[in-house]
């Protein structure tokens, strides 16, 4: 155990890049002023486990090479490092430069940037980083143990283990992860996805369809290319029970519709497709109206893969490009 004199810790200091965490325990107070001892193996594990999260949440957001090594020296560097924090006692000034340099260390090995420029924009993903994390950490010590005097000064009291502070940053970084998946994916399908709404017999549906290129599936008996549908749209259209549905019956009560052979890597088997009266697809600066739109019942979910309920492909792209502007 380490005894820490807490009095002699820099004092107003808030600029810590990951070691934001560390400062906020080693300067936990429990009422009446006693001084609180750090747990060293514990420190160094909540370090080791934050930081490697800064790092590599940081190395998705820049799209570098995030070797799992390297994030793992870093983060080994920075806990190491972090527990000199307290023992050295540092001026304010010296104790910032410390914790910038430690920074800039982490994020060269870690991250490896490549330039001036690279270098300083990890760095500052890398601090924004921590920062986000710092602050989750720093509400649930508050949340449970924190109090605000009329000063302005926050005390905390009482113990929390370090598996809780670790849960919750985890927990931020999951979010994060899921945040920086979905934005990236969705950048990268905007210029393929539409506005869609589908008109037949008095029923409207509106939704968003992907451009697919790869979707070559064609009605062997009208010739025209599929534009294939999720069953949350199909059934706004058509009033089918599902049992049918998964019998390969439902051609028996969706009027025009048929059976149609399809393939895909690895797999084939059969499609309901039928015509729609009316399909118009859209986007900020044109629309275009198509009749007699064949479309294809699919039961996979292709908004989890595509962010879209619907698929067309290069055929009725073609005719969208050559439409007129409604």
């Amino acid at each position: 155990m380490l005894s820490t004199g807490l009095d002699k810790l820099d004092k107003g200091g808030i600029f810590s890049p990951s070691f934001f965490i560390l400062s906020c325990l080693s300067k936990l107070k429990i009422k009446y002023n006693e001084f609180v001892e750090i747990v060293v193996e514990f420190a160094l594990i909540d370090n080791l486990v934050i930081n490697f999260l800064i790092l590599k949440i940081s190395s998705l957001i820049l799209k570098s090479d995030g070797r799992f090594l390297r994030l793992a020296l870093a983060s080994s560097f920075g806990a190491i490092f972090a527990l000199l924090s307290p023992i050295l006692a540092l001026p304010i000034w010296l104790s910032v430069t410390y914790k910038i340099l430690l920074g800039v260390v982490m994020t060269r090995i870690g991250l490896n940037p490549i330039g001036l420029r690279k270098n300083i924009l990890s760095f500052v993903v890398f601090c924004l980083t921590t920062a986000v994390m710092g602050g989750a950490c720093f509400g649930i010590i508050y949340l449970f143990s924190g109090e605000i005097q009329g000063s302005g000064v926050i005390l905390f009291g009482g113990e929390i283990p370090v598996g809780v502070i670790i849960f919750v940053v985890s927990c931020v970084a999951f979010l994060i992860f899921r945040l920086i998946k979905y934005f990236s994916r969705r950048k990268l399908f905007d210029n393929f996805i539409f506005k869609t709404e589908i008109e037949n017999k008095g029923k409207q549906v509106s939704f968003e369809s992907y451009l697919d290129t790869g979707n070559k599936l064609y009605d062997p008996e009208t010739n025209a290319p599929v534009m294939i549908v999720e069953y949350a749209v199909f059934s706004k259209l058509f009033n089918v029970p599902i049992d049918k549905i998964l019998t390969q019956n439902a051609n028996e009560i969706v009027d025009n519709s048929r059976y149609i052979d399809f393939g895909t890597v690895g797999k084939g088997g059969k499609i309901l497709v039928t015509s729609v009266e009316k399909v118009h697809i859209s986007t900020k600066e044109k629309k275009v109206d198509l009749e007699n739109v064949i479309v294809g019942l699919s039961l996979s979910r292709l908004k989890q893969s595509f962010d879209c309920e619907a698929l067309f492909g290069p055929e009725i792209a073609k005719d969208f490009f050559k439409g007129e502007v409604a």
